[in-house]
């Protein structure tokens, strides 16, 4: 016996009924867990999980090792079945560990100092200016971007989507689609110093 199913392709990340929240609502939230993550002494790979069901986002504080340097990690994951859409431009100038899951950031996101690491995201921009070649700045999988720019730091991508800029100075990427040319910086068209892209286009 023979059955044949018609179902409907998953809706992906931009669905036509989906949660929002404004960056306002989550950003005292975001400096309100910084400082709990800076002031409590933590012990190695210990962390909490805070939820707010009203934003449909749920929180994790904690410390973690970057680089070798201890940092606070604050981790944002969307509740919803779908990517949770954050309104608003997001500047981050803590050096921590950001770690982004399920969101779809509809702006910009800036990073001055710290690492940044994305799951199942779709961002519109990332900007991050730590320099470091050795580690990556931006550690991102099965994602979609429209701009990536870490002109001093090291990407890493796995079963990523660049649609329009790529910015690196370093960079590690397999199993991805990288429309645009690939750049150092914005000052010249040299290609990333170092790296290596694999089972990618």
């Amino acid at each position: 016996v023979l059955l044949l199913l018609h179902v409907p392709p998953p809706e992906g990340f931009f669905r036509r009924l989906h949660t929002t929240v404004q960056w306002t609502a989550l950003e005292a939230l975001v400096t309100e867990a910084l400082d709990i993550a800076t002031k409590t002494s933590w012990k190695q790979g210990e962390t909490i999980e805070c939820v707010n069901p009203e934003l449909q986002v749920a929180f994790t504080v904690g410390r973690s090792v970057w680089n070798g340097i201890s940092l606070p990690l604050i981790g944002l994951r969307g509740l919803t079945d779908g990517p949770l859409r954050v309104r608003g431009v997001i500047t981050l100038d803590t050096p921590a560990v950001y770690r982004f899951d399920n969101l779809w950031l509809d702006n910009r996101v800036e990073i001055s100092h710290g690492t940044v690491q994305l799951l199942g995201c779709a961002v519109r921009q990332v900007l991050v200016s730590t320099a470091e070649r050795e580690v990556p700045v931006l550690d991102a999988r099965s994602c979609l971007f429209k701009k990536v720019e870490a002109p001093r730091g090291l990407v890493r991508l796995e079963y990523a989507t660049v649609l329009d800029t790529l910015l690196a100075e370093c960079l590690q990427a397999s199993d991805s689609i990288l429309v645009p040319k690939l750049r150092k910086d914005r000052v010249d068209t040299d290609v990333p110093a170092a790296g290596c892209i694999r089972f990618s286009r």
